[in-house]
């Protein structure tokens, strides 16, 4: 782990709100450079955060950094090995809450963890933290003691922390994503060499594939032997966007194959995806017509979704 994705996890702990967590799960990374950071130096990090307001969809839905401690023996030195030598790396252990993955949930749970994630991405975003690399991976969970399933949003590493200056870490024309879950528009030439700014209405289109991929290739929590989209994890990025504009063209036919149990989110992903190719469509006539293309704003990105949720499965809300 580098020290940009280390901060990234500081700045995140600090849009929460104080809370007791019991520690269960730790993991180990290592950071470049030879900056040593002690454990209560978090609060170092105050500074550049202070203009993050925490909205209730953050408080809960992100990955907390309970604590973490660095060793001061390098792992270049612990190894002795030349070719360790060039360039100094921290050994950390972090330690967070034991974390589920969303995939492993039915059908009713998995779609509120995926709603409760969509809402933390906004509010995330709209504070400056974007997080560029939704994937079903990406969406994990925990439970309460009453039971309740709580979703959270994880793996920050390619995140941007957007200010008022330059942002940090990777910038909004660099290409970052997993194939199967990136938005089209990402997928094409242009985008791949970076030359499409990396938009919220990219993030919230991934969240849209995330959902047709779970109902597609999983059922009742468990991965299928054999699913309709096997090809998108095995082809590269320039066959997996042909895979996926085929699956916007024979739309209806892959909704009918959704499970039973899955049926409400195959609306949801049928009508989406109508928003999608009638958005594409309006910026496909101002390339045409030589006139500029309006601004999407966030907010009017969300709503789109949010009324087709809201309408057809008001239980995940």
């Amino acid at each position: 782990m580098c020290q940009f994705q280390l901060e990234n996890l500081r700045c995140l702990s600090r849009l929460l709100a104080k809370r007791k967590s019991d520690p269960t799960s730790a993991s180990e990374s290592a950071s470049q450079g030879s900056k040593r950071a002690k454990v209560d130096d978090a609060s170092r990090e105050r500074d550049k955060t202070e203009s993050i307001k925490p909205k209730k969809h953050v408080k809960e839905f992100v990955l907390i950094l309970l604590c973490y401690r660095n060793f001061e023996i390098s792992t270049s030195t612990a190894r002795n090995a030349p070719n360790f030598t060039s360039g100094d790396r921290t050994l950390y252990i972090l330690v967070f809450r034991k974390l589920l993955p969303a995939k492993t949930l039915g059908s009713e749970d998995f779609g509120r963890v995926w709603w409760q994630c969509v809402l933390c991405h906004k509010d995330l975003w709209n504070n400056g933290v974007h997080h560029r690399d939704i994937s079903l991976n990406n969406l994990m969970c925990y439970k309460k003691a009453n039971g309740e399933v709580v979703g959270v949003l994880n793996d920050f590493d390619l995140a941007s922390l957007v200010s008022k200056g330059q942002p940090k870490g990777p910038q909004g024309n660099q290409r970052t994503g997993t194939p199967p879950f990136m938005a089209l528009e990402l997928l094409t030439p242009e985008g791949l060499k970076g030359e499409i700014e990396h938009l919220y209405r990219h993030d919230l289109e991934s969240f849209f594939w995330v959902l047709v991929f779970f109902c597609l290739q999983y059922e009742n929590g468990k991965e299928k032997k054999t699913g309709p989209l096997d090809a998108w994890v095995r082809v590269n990025t320039d066959q997996c966007r042909k895979e996926k504009n085929d699956f916007f063209s024979r739309i209806a036919t892959f909704v009918t194959q959704f499970p039973s149990s899955n049926k409400k989110f195959g609306v949801i992903a049928y009508k989406y995806s109508r928003e999608l190719m009638n958005r594409k469509m309006e910026r496909n006539d101002c390339v045409v017509l030589g006139i500029k293309e309006p601004e999407e704003l966030p907010e009017d990105v969300f709503k789109a979704m949010e009324t087709i949720v809201r309408r057809e499965h008001p239980n995940i809300i």
